[in-house]
C-alpha cells in the first residue's frame, strides 16, 4: 500500500467535518499509542476470552524452510546479543548494536503477513525474502565469531550413563533404555510396533510413522478446508518394509530408515539415550508437488483437550473445530493427557508446526509439505488465492516426543524439555549471564537499552509464575533495577539485594532495567 499524501492533513479535515456529529476524532498512530490512551482504563474495560484459530491452517506449515531461516535469525540474534555481555567480552556490549541493526530490521520486516506465513508468490520468496534472510544470518555470523573468536568452545554435556542395549531379531529392533523398551519393525517401515516400561501404555499401535496425503490445498489453505478439495491418503510407510540401520553415536542409539514417497527421497532419523527420556527424531526430504506429509503416533488416549504453547502463555484447545481433521498451531510443544488413566504424551518442536488430534487416538504432526495452490475439484483456483509455491529444497522438520506417566504439561516440566530440544552449548553459557530462580522463567533477550541508559532484561514465562522471581547476573553487579515496559519506559524500582533483582511477575512478558556499576553505566 503506497503512502498516502498529506495524510495528517486529510485527518484534519475528518476531524473538523465529522467529529462534531460523530464523536469519533481520528490520529495517525501506532498500536503502542492505542494502548496506552486506553491504559488508564483498564480496570473499567472487559477481558475477553478469544481464540481465532483455525481459520485457515496451511500457512502453519506452508514453506517449513522459510519459517526455520526465520526463526534462526532471531535465535542468532538474541545469542549474539547475549554473547557479548560475557565477562571475557567486556566492552564489546558498546559495539554490537551497529553491527546487528540492519539484521533486526530485516527479523522485523520478516514478521510480515505475507512473509513469515509463506504466503508470497515464489517469485517474492527466492527474489527478495530469503536472500534477505541469508545476508542477515551471515552478517550476525560474522558478529558471533568475533564474539566467541577468543573463548574456548564450551563441551557439550557428557553422558552420565552408557548407551541403551540393543537388539536385532529378524526384521525386528528393540531398543532397551533405562526409561522404556522400544520395538521397531522394518516390515511396518520402521515405525515403532510396540512400547513396554513404567512409562509406555500410551502407544497403541504403529507410531512415529509416516503418512504421504494428496493435498489440493495451497499456501493458506489445506485440501479439506474448501469445497472440492482433496486431502487423501495416498502411501503410508507402515505399509511397506524398509530397512533400519542402527548404530552407537554420541553415547547413544541412532536409527536411519529412508523410503521413496512419489519420486521423493524421505529420510526419518530416531536418537534414544539412557540419559533421558525424550525420544529425538527428524523426518529429512522435500514432499512430492501437491502432497504433504505427517508423523503419526496411534495413542489410547481420550483426552478432552490438547494443551499446547502459544505466543504469549499455555492454551488449552478442543480435539477439533471447524475441520475435520483439525490442525492446531503450537509453539514449542503439545500435550495430550488421558483423563481417566493420566498418562499422556508430548510432543516437542523445534519450531512451531501444526497438529491434530483424531477422535480414535491418532496425533499427527505436519512434517514436510509442499502443496502449490488451493484448487476445487483439480483444476478451479481459488479466486483472492492467486499466489503459488514450490519447495524447491529439502527440509529438516525435528521434533521429539516424551511419554508422561502422570500428571499435567508442568509437573513434567514440558516447557522445559521442549527448550532444551533445541539449546546449544553457546545457547547454555550465554544463558548463565543472567539467570532466574524460576525454571520456567526464560530470559528471552539481554541487551543494551534503546531507551536510556543500562541494559534491558526480557523475561518470558509460560504462565505467571505463583511467586517472587529473583535475578541473578554474573560478572557485572547491579546497583539498581526497574520494571519498564516493552517501550523501555520505566514503571516501578525494584528490590535490589545483595546484587539479585526481586520481582513479581503480572503477566507471562516482563522487562526489566538493569543499572550496573559505574563503568557500565553509560550504555547507549
Amino acid at each position: 500500500v503506497e503512502p498516502i499524501p498529506d495524510l495528517v492533513d486529510l485527518l484534519d479535515r475528518y476531524n473538523r467535518n465529522h467529529y462534531p456529529t460523530t464523536g469519533v476524532w481520528a490520529v495517525n498512530a501506532g498500536l503502542d499509542d492505542y494502548l496506552s490512551l486506553i491504559e488508564p482504563y483498564r480496570d473499567d474495560l472487559p477481558a475477553l476470552q478469544l481464540d481465532p484459530n483455525p481459520y485457515w491452517t496451511g500457512f502453519y506449515t506452508a514453506r517449513p524452510g522459510l519459517k526455520k531461516q526465520c526463526r534462526r535469525l532471531v535465535d542468532d540474534l538474541l545469542l549474539a546479543e547475549k554473547l557479548s555481555f560475557l565477562p571475557e567480552n567486556r566492552g564489546t556490549y558498546l559495539s554490537i548494536a551497529g553491527e546487528v541493526d540492519e539484521a533486526w530490521w530485516n527479523a522485523a520486516v520478516s514478521n510480515h503477513h505475507d512473509f513469515i506465513t509463506g504466503t508470497s508468490p515464489d517469485r517474492v520468496v527466492y527474489e527478495e525474502q530469503i536472500p534477505w534472510i541469508e545476508q542477515a544470518r551471515a552478517a550476525v555470523e560474522k558478529t558471533t565469531r568475533r564474539l566467541t573468536s577468543d573463548l574456548s568452545t564450551p563441551e557439550a554435556p557428557a553422558r552420565r550413563s552408557g548407551p541403551p542395549e540393543w537388539d536385532r531379531q529378524g526384521s525386528r529392533v528393540t531398543v532397551k533404555t533405562t526409561h522404556y523398551t522400544v520395538e521397531l519393525d522394518e516390515t511396518f517401515g520402521g515405525a515403532i510396533v510396540g512400547t513396554s516400561g513404567p512409562r509406555a501404555s500410551v502407544l497403541s499401535d504403529l507410531s512415529n510413522d509416516l503418512s504421504c496425503y494428496r493435498d489440493s490445498g495451497g499456501l493458506w489453505r489445506m485440501g479439506f478446508e474448501f469445497r472440492g478439495g482433496v486431502w487423501r491418503e495416498r502411501l503410508r510407510g507402515g505399509d511397506l518394509r524398509i530397512p533400519l540401520e542402527v548404530r552407537e553415536r554420541d553415547g547413544g542409539i541412532e536409527i536411519i530408515c529412508a523410503l521413496e514417497l512419489k519420486g521423493e527421497m524421505i529420510r526419518r532419523l530416531m536418537w534414544f539415550s539412557n540419559d533421558s527420556p525424550v525420544i529425538h527424531c527428524r523426518v529429512e526430504g522435500r514432499a512430492p508437488k501437491g502432497h504433504s506429509v505427517t508423523v503419526r503416533f496411534a495413542t489410547n488416549l481420550s483426552p478432552s483437550v490438547l494443551v499446547m504453547d502459544s505466543p504469549g502463555g499455555v492454551v488449552t484447545r478442543p480435539t477439533e473445530r471447524i475441520y475435520h481433521p483439525t490442525f492446531w498451531p503450537f509453539q514449542h510443544f503439545v500435550h495430550v493427557r488421558d483423563e481417566e488413566s493420566d498418562r499422556g504424551l508430548a510432543v516437542l518442536g523445534a519450531v512451531p508446526g501444526a497438529v491434530s488430534f483424531q477422535p480414535d487416538g491418532t496425533l499427527e504432526l505436519v512434517a514436510l509439505r509442499n502443496a502449490t495452490r488451493e484448487k476445487m475439484f483439480g483444476a478451479i483456483g481459488i479466486p483472492g488465492n492467486p499466489a503459488s509455491g514450490h519447495e524447491r529444497a529439502p527440509y529438516s522438520f525435528d521434533y521429539a516426543f516424551l511419554i508422561t506417566e502422570r500428571g499435567d504439561w508442568r509437573d513434567n516440566r514440558i516447557a522445559t524439555a521442549a527448550r532444551s530440544t533445541v539449546t546449544s552449548p553457546w545457547d547454555t553459557r550465554s544463558d548463565s549471564i543472567v539467570t532466574t530462580s524460576c525454571y520456567d522463567v526464560q530470559v528471552a533477550a539481554l541487551k543494551p537499552a534503546s531507551r536510556g541508559e543500562g541494559i534491558i532484561v526480557r523475561l518470558c514465562a509460560s504462565v505467571v509464575p505463583e511467586s517472587e522471581v529473583v535475578v541473578t547476573t554474573r560478572g557485572f553487579p547491579v546497583t539498581h533495577a526497574y520494571l519498564c515496559d516493552a517501550r523501555e519506559r520505566d514503571l516501578e524500582p525494584l528490590d535490589v539485594r545483595d546484587g539479585t533483582i526481586s520481582l513479581t511477575l503480572r503477566g507471562t512478558i516482563a522487562s526489566i532495567r538493569l543499572l550496573p556499576a559505574a563503568h557500565l553505566k553509560n550504555l547507549p
